[in-house]
């Protein structure tokens, strides 16, 4: 009977134990998934911030393009005046704008520090006057490399227009150091390595623990690589990687 008893209350004993570590299982768990959510929220927020701040300095950038394109527009095609490079210098205050190029449809392409290059390029051709043209507004390259100061920019180009008819465009090359600044502070509580990445795959800045380690693709990136076409088609989203001794 004794027997009986103790096995009765060892049993009793461990079924308390199944039963905390169960409930304690369910408390982990919820809280588990709580933690993960505020983590998700905060750092979604401050991505969110940080790519508003960006896209707000690249289109106050962008305006100056269209304010000369604009102004030109005003001519009423009169071309001796929109040939005037006089009018390139308007961005030259902005040291952030490292060149302002104009293109027109009789094959006119200058630029206010290269010069007039005329009859040496064909600037209907270019990325910036054909999305100017098709897209009739504001419009951004990829990122690339400038020819003439060997750093990262981005164009942006605006349509110039004669009676409603789109007759060229205007083009600021922006020089993309400011991203050297903001990818910094992408972190999370303080904590983490920032990249921004362009939609091409292209690596366009990395923070310290990457600097060193010739990033120029998401490719170069082990664990990123693979969830790079679903953040594109999610347009955000998380995952977890792990950081190898390589820094990748």
């Amino acid at each position: 009977m004794n027997l009986g008893l103790k096995q009765k209350f060892t049993f009793l004993a461990i079924l308390s134990g199944v039963v905390a570590a169960v409930i304690a299982g369910i408390g982990y768990y919820f809280s588990f998934i709580n933690l993960s959510r505020t983590i998700e929220s905060e750092m979604s927020a401050v991505i969110d911030a940080q790519g508003k701040e960006l896209d707000g300095w690249l289109m106050a950038k962008a305006a100056s393009a269209e304010h000369v394109a604009n102004l030109l527009t005003n001519l009423n095609g009169d071309m001796a005046r929109i040939k005037n490079r006089e009018f390139l210098s308007l961005t030259t205050s902005d040291k952030e704008i490292i060149e302002l190029t104009i293109g027109l449809n009789d094959g006119y392409f200058a630029s206010y520090y290269a010069g007039d290059y005329t009859g040496q390029l064909d600037p209907t051709s270019r990325p910036w006057y054909k999305n100017s043209r098709d897209l009739d507004r504001v419009n951004f390259t990829d990122a690339y490399v400038d020819v003439y100061t060997n750093s990262l920019i981005v164009s942006a180009a605006a349509p110039i227009k004669n009676n409603g008819q789109f007759i060229g465009a205007v083009c600021n090359d922006i020089a993309l150091t400011v991203l050297d600044n903001q990818v910094s502070k992408m972190t999370y509580r303080d904590t983490g390595d920032g990249l921004i990445i362009e939609r091409t795959g292209n690596v366009l800045a990395v923070s310290d623990a990457y600097a060193n380690l010739g990033v120029k693709s998401v490719q170069d990136l082990e664990g990123l690589a693979p969830h790079f076409d679903q953040m594109l088609n999610n347009k955000a989203g998380y995952f977890s990687i792990a950081k190898g001794s390589n820094g990748k």
